[in-house]
């Protein structure tokens, strides 16, 4: 699951410097609904319950136009990555 997670963060990275500055600026519920199908797809292929979860919730802000919720919610992106880096390093620093 390290393995998994850790090429999960590096494509995370990829589409925080990508598709995600774009997004938190314009706040676009279509395009925030799309980012947040394409999280929980990547969060159930690398079995990331977190990224699931963020993603699950995401789309319900932009399904209710929530925009305030929305907008903190993909504010909170950056640190969903660092704790899934975090987690990643844990695992590898453990004994096997």
């Amino acid at each position: 699951q390290a393995g998994q997670w850790q090429n999960l963060a590096l494509e995370l990275r990829r589409r925080e410097a990508a598709e995600w500055p774009a997004l938190r600026d314009s706040l676009a519920v279509n395009e925030t609904r799309a980012f947040a199908h394409n999280l929980f797809t990547l969060g159930q292929a690398a079995q990331c319950a977190p990224l699931t979860t963020y993603a699950a919730t995401l789309t319900t802000f932009a399904d209710a136009y929530a925009i305030g919720q929305m907008e903190r919610h993909l504010a909170a992106f950056p640190n969903l990555i660092e704790s899934i880096e975090t987690a990643v390093a844990q695992t590898q620093l453990q004994p096997v």
